[in-house]
C-alpha cells in the first residue's frame, strides 16, 4: 500500500459514509464492575481513569479486550491484540483487530482500534479495506491530521500495513487466541513505565481473584527497554523480545493476546514494593557507604541531571552552574552532601544517556578536595540508584521522569528546573494526574515544586539560571522544606544503618 492514499478523517469530519459503525470505546464487563464498586480500588484517581484502571485488570482475567460502538451499543470481544511501533518517545501503541459489521457493506469489515500512551486511550480507528483512519478528535480534520502526525500516528499505520501483508488479520480475528500474555518492559522512559509496568502489575498482585473467573494469563514477555528485573514483578519470562515488531511477530505468529496492565494509584503497596523488594538486592558495601554517607553529611541534597533533548530547551552551561549551586548551598550548609544522578540504567545493562555528570564529579573534587562529599551514581542499577535516594534531605532537578521515585515513593522537597513555561503550568496544578494519584504531592510548593520562570534567562533554545536570583530563591525553599531529622528519611530502608 502506498502511504501518501491514507485518507484521514476526524469526529466532526467523518468519512463520507459518516461515522456510525466506527466509533468505538474500551468498556468493561462484570468483573470489571466488582472492581468499580470496590471503594478501595483507585480510590484517588478520576472516574475516567479508574474506569481504565478496572477494564485493563479485567483483560488479565478475560484472555482479551471488550469494546463498545458508541452509536449502535453493540460490544465486541477482541482477543487479536498487539504493538505498534514508531519513534514516539513513549510506550508503544496497542493495536486491537476485529470484524465489525459496517451498515454500508454487505460484508464484515476488518477494523483496527489504536490505543496508546500510558493510560490506553483511544488514538483512533483503521478501516483496512479503504485505507482510511477516522482520528478520535473532536476538530477539524486538519486540525486532527497535525495531531495524529505529531503523535507519530503515519509510522504506526505503516507498521500495521506491514502486519496487513504479512498476516492474515482478517482470520485472526475470527478465531479464539491459544494464549494470553503480559506484556513488560516496553516502555521506553521510566516514568511511563510506573503507569504501566510497576502500577500494572502491582495492580493484578493486589487483585489474584476476582468473581469466579479463573485468570487466564499464561506467560510473560519482556520488552528491550525493562527498567527493573523482571523477577521483581513477575514469576517467569517466556520471551524476551529485541523490539516491537519481534514481539508483534510472536503474538501474531502464535495467536497470543498481549495486555499491559494499567494502575494509577500509588499507595503504601507502590511505596513498599521499592523501599523493600526492589532495594533488596544491593550489596553490603553499598548499605557501609550509605550508612557512612548519611552520618557525616546533612543536608544531602540529590541533582538530577539529564542531557539536553530536541524537545526541551537545554540548560546551556549546566556544568559550571551547579558547580555555583553547590558553592552557594555550602557556605549555608558547610556539612552538605551530593549525589548525582541521571536515572539511565536498565535491567540487564546500562545505556548511558550522554551528560556532564563525570567532568562535573572530577571538577567537584578538584575544587573541594576528595572529601567523599559527592556521590556518583552514573552506571547503578535501580536498585542501587532508589536505595541511594532514601538518603536524600532535599532534590535539585530537571523536569524529567526520572523524578518519578524521588517524588513519588519519598515526597523529597525539591526544586524542578524547567524553561517550558507550558509544562510548569500543568504540572504544577494540584488537580494533575500525577498529584491526584500519591497523596503527598498535592502541595506543588513542597514535592516538585518548579523554580519560577522569573529565575532563568531564556535565549531561543536554551537558557541559564539567573545565579543573582535563583540561588537565594533556592536556598530559601531549602531552608523551608528540607528533612530536619537528619537522616530520618532512612528509616524505610530495608538495611539495618
Amino acid at each position: 500500500m502506498n502511504q501518501q492514499a491514507l485518507k484521514l478523517y476526524s469526529l466532526i469530519e467523518p468519512p463520507p459514509s459518516g461515522l456510525v459503525g466506527l466509533v468505538f470505546e474500551r468498556v468493561h464487563g462484570s468483573i470489571g464492575q466488582q472492581l468499580l464498586d470496590d471503594p478501595t480500588f483507585e480510590p484517588n484517581v478520576p472516574e475516567p481513569y479508574r474506569r481504565i484502571a478496572a477494564a485493563s485488570l479485567e483483560t488479565a482475567y478475560a484472555g482479551g479486550y471488550w469494546i463498545k460502538e458508541s452509536q449502535s451499543q453493540h460490544v465486541t470481544f477482541t482477543q487479536t491484540a498487539y504493538f505498534l511501533q514508531s519513534g514516539r518517545p513513549a510506550n508503544p501503541c496497542l493495536a486491537l483487530s476485529f470484524i465489525e459489521e459496517l451498515p454500508d457493506s454487505s460484508k464484515p469489515q476488518l477494523l483496527t482500534l489504536l490505543l496508546y500512551n500510558e493510560f490506553q486511550q483511544q488514538l483512533g480507528i483503521y478501516i483496512h479495506y479503504t485505507d482510511t483512519f477516522v482520528i478520535y478528535q473532536n476538530a477539524p480534520a486538519e486540525v486532527a491530521s497535525a495531531f495524529f502526525i505529531k503523535e507519530r500516528g503515519p509510522e504506526l499505520i505503516d507498521h500495521l500495513r506491514q502486519i496487513q501483508e504479512r498476516f492474515d488479520l482478517k482470520k485472526l480475528a475470527r478465531r479464539p487466541v491459544f494464549n494470553h500474555a503480559f506484556a513488560f518492559g516496553f516502555n521506553k522512559s521510566f516514568g511511563h513505565a510506573h503507569w504501566n509496568d510497576v502500577l500494572g502489575f502491582l495492580s493484578v498482585r493486589h487483585y489474584p481473584v476476582i468473581g469466579e473467573s479463573p485468570i487466564l494469563v499464561s506467560h510473560c514477555l519482556l520488552g528491550q527497554t525493562s527498567w527493573l528485573s523482571p523477577k521483581a514483578l513477575i514469576s517467569q519470562v517466556s520471551l524476551s523480545c529485541e523490539s516491537v515488531k519481534s514481539c508483534s511477530d510472536y503474538l501474531l505468529s502464535t495467536s497470543t493476546c498481549a495486555h499491559v496492565p494499567i494502575g494509577f494509584s500509588i499507595g503504601k503497596e507502590y511505596e513498599r514494593f521499592w523501599r523493600y523488594e526492589v532495594t533488596a538486592e544491593i550489596k553490603q558495601p553499598l548499605q557501609l557507604t550509605l550508612r557512612q554517607f548519611r552520618g557525616n553529611y546533612w543536608p544531602i541534597i540529590l541533582f538530577g541531571l539529564r542531557p539536553s533533548e530536541w524537545w526541551r530547551k537545554g540548560w546551556r552551561s549546566q556544568g559550571q552552574q551547579v558547580l555555583e549551586i553547590i558553592d552557594y548551598l555550602l557556605q549555608r550548609y558547610p556539612k552538605a552532601g551530593f549525589i548525582f544522578d541521571g536515572l539511565t540504567a536498565f535491567h540487564g545493562e546500562v545505556k548511558q544517556i550522554p551528560t556532564s555528570n563525570s567532568s562535573l564529579l572530577d571538577c567537584a573534587n578538584q575544587r573541594w578536595g576528595h572529601s567523599g562529599r559527592f556521590l556518583d551514581l552514573a552506571g547503578a542499577s535501580i536498585e542501587e540508584k532508589v536505595a541511594t535516594y532514601q538518603i536524600a534531605d532535599y532534590g535539585i532537578s530537571q523536569f524529567g521522569s526520572g523524578d518519578a521515585i524521588p517524588h513519588w515513593v519519598y515526597s523529597l522537597p525539591s526544586i524542578t528546573i524547567s524553561a517550558e513555561p507550558q509544562i510548569i503550568s500543568a504540572y504544577s496544578d494540584g488537580n494533575t494526574i500525577t498529584r491526584q494519584c500519591k497523596k503527598g504531592l498535592e502541595n506543588p510548593l513542597v514535592c516538585g515544586h518548579f523554580l519560577p520562570i522569573e529565575h532563568l534567562l531564556i535565549e531561543g533554545p536554551n537558557y541559564e539560571l539567573s545565579l543573582n536570583t535563583a540561588l537565594p530563591y533556592i536556598v530559601s525553599h531549602l531552608d523551608q522544606y528540607a528533612k530536619s531529622d537528619r537522616g530520618g528519611r532512612c528509616c524505610h530502608a530495608p538495611m539495618d544503618i
